[in-house]
């Protein structure tokens, strides 16, 4: 079964359709965290996460399962921007490292694709409160499969 998004001419990968891709080809829960787009590159995504109610926990901390929302999607576009098209991926591993809470504060994840195979991908995410790119929340790899398209 192909996603919506998987049709999306890609004629040219910028900044709106990276945003178009957010936009039409990911879950309604992902979406409600109100991500954008902010920056891709040749095999890097940069994604903005803002901060509000529904992904806070106690102490005004921003909920684990956001952040790792967060990284999982920013990989994926930079793995998007890496092949220079659309193609079916699945994320098939994610390991997530914490390193200090993330207060209520925006977060960026800029992710970078380290290694682009055939048939699998791999990234590097770190997750920075907007305003303090020196230490990092959160740090990520990801792998993904590329599907048979």
């Amino acid at each position: 079964m192909h996603h919506r998004w998987m049709i999306i001419n890609m004629a040219v990968f910028d900044l709106d359709k990276a945003n178009e891709i957010l936009q039409s080809g990911f879950a309604p829960w992902v979406l409600d965290l109100g991500l954008s787009v902010e920056a891709v590159s040749e095999k890097s995504a940069t994604l903005l996460m803002p901060y509000s109610d529904r992904i806070r926990r106690s102490g005004d901390i921003v909920c684990g399962q956001s952040i790792m929302a967060l990284v999982d999607t920013a990989a994926v576009f930079a793995v998007i921007a890496a092949i220079g098209r659309l193609r079916p991926l699945t994320t098939v591993d994610q390991s997530c490292h914490f390193l200090k809470p993330g207060l209520k504060v925006d977060h960026l994840a800029a992710a970078h694709v380290m290694r682009l195979g055939r048939n699998m991908a791999f990234a590097r995410v770190d997750v920075y409160p907007v305003g303090n790119q020196d230490t990092p929340v959160a740090a990520a790899q990801v792998a993904c499969a590329l599907l048979p398209e």
